[in-house]
């Protein structure tokens, strides 16, 4: 497994539920950066921890307005690759 997949595999593991709420979120951005209301659920504290985290990364959302933006780094996407899988073994385990 390499380095990264691996670092991201114990992000995941270690994330709190409100934590992967928020990763899932931030994934719906799909490349953009998008303004902080975008999707309810998400607010300025967790989006700070999840930049210092490595998660997120922040950028401009809208040219005309200056308004800033976000949305997953490389990184946070393979956590949020991550959390897909772990999510579909756990729906596989159930079906046994």
């Amino acid at each position: 497994m390499p380095a990264n997949r691996q670092q991201a595999l114990l992000t995941a593991e270690a994330l709190q539920p409100h934590q992967v709420k928020a990763v899932r979120i931030l994934a719906l951005a799909f490349g953009c950066f998008e303004p902080l209301g975008f999707q309810p659920g998400l607010a300025m504290p967790m989006v700070h921890w999840m930049i210092e985290a490595g998660l997120a990364e922040a950028g401009l959302a809208n040219e005309y307005t200056g308004k800033p933006g976000y949305r997953l780094t490389a990184f946070g996407h393979e956590v949020h690759a991550q959390l897909a899988q772990r999510r579909l073994g756990r729906k596989g385990a159930n079906r046994r």
